[in-house]
């Protein structure tokens, strides 16, 4: 039996990622926050869905499979592992599409902060990846900044998303 959205639990509103824009809403509330769209991400997507955060297990497999199929599954940098591993684990978890949260490491989209890249210059990150590591990627792929202005911080918007908070803005 194939687990289908009805079989899983409501854990959180539905955010919407948008590639065109390099955006991620929340569904009914305005203010889009920025996001970097990888490289090997499928272009022209819009993906409407719940999120789950990914618990990952010893030897990166993804424990929580349950709740991260049919969501947008969302990462922590910190996890130390490449991207590409982190984007093709959720998928194969059954993620819709997958949210990179960065660890404080990044002040701006830009190569301090993912080596080579630069979204200000068009640059998309991952471009001078080997094929090989994200040619089975099929799901879209986003960068977030752990922290944005007026001190709105990933931690804590997550952790109210996961909480149903209703009062939150992105």
């Amino acid at each position: 039996h194939m687990n289908t959205p009805d079989d899983h639990n409501v854990i959180s509103p539905i955010l919407v990622l948008d590639d065109s824009q390099q955006t991620i809403t929340r569904s009914g509330i305005a203010g889009p926050l920025s996001v970097w769209t990888c490289f090997w991400s499928p272009r022209g997507f819009k993906v409407s869905a719940e999120t789950s955060k990914v618990t990952w297990g010893d030897n990166g497999e993804v424990l929580n499979q349950n709740d991260v199929e049919y969501r947008i599954a969302i990462v922590g940098r910190e996890e130390g592992r490449p991207f590409a591993h982190l984007a093709l684990a959720a998928q194969r978890a059954g993620a819709l599409a997958i949210i990179i949260v960065d660890n404080a490491r990044c002040d701006d989209f830009d190569q301090y902060c993912i080596m080579g890249y630069s979204k200000s210059n068009g640059d998309m990150w991952g471009e001078l990846d080997l094929l090989s590591a994200w040619a089975d990627l099929k799901i879209p792929t986003m960068f977030v900044l752990s922290e944005y202005p007026q001190g709105r911080s990933w931690d804590i918007l997550l952790e109210k998303i996961l909480k149903r908070d209703e009062h939150i803005l992105l």
